[in-house]
Parts: C-alpha cells; sequence; structure tokens
C-alpha cells in the first residue's frame, strides 16, 4: 500500500518549524539594519 500525501501532523511540524524560524528572522531584521546603519554613518564620518 503506498501512502500518498502528507499527514496532518507532519503539516503541522512543518507549520511550527517554519513559524520558529520567520519569527526569529522578524526579530533579526531590525538589529541587522541598526548594525548596517550605524557602519554606515562610521564610514561617512571618517
Amino acid at each position: 500500500m503506498t501512502e500518498r500525501g502528507s499527514s496532518l501532523a507532519e503539516m503541522l511540524i512543518a507549520l511550527a518549524i517554519s513559524s520558529v524560524l520567520l519569527l526569529s528572522a522578524a526579530r533579526m531584521l531590525p538589529l541587522l539594519q541598526l548594525n548596517n546603519l550605524r557602519t554606515l554613518m562610521r564610514f561617512q564620518l571618517q
């Protein structure tokens, strides 16, 4: 018997993993932008 598609449990696990990854990326983005701005300001002052 061949199984087609994914089970609900597999889909929920994939959704949970991707949610964690997206939330961590969303939290890091402002920090990266701030660091880029600081670097740009430092190079403009030199």
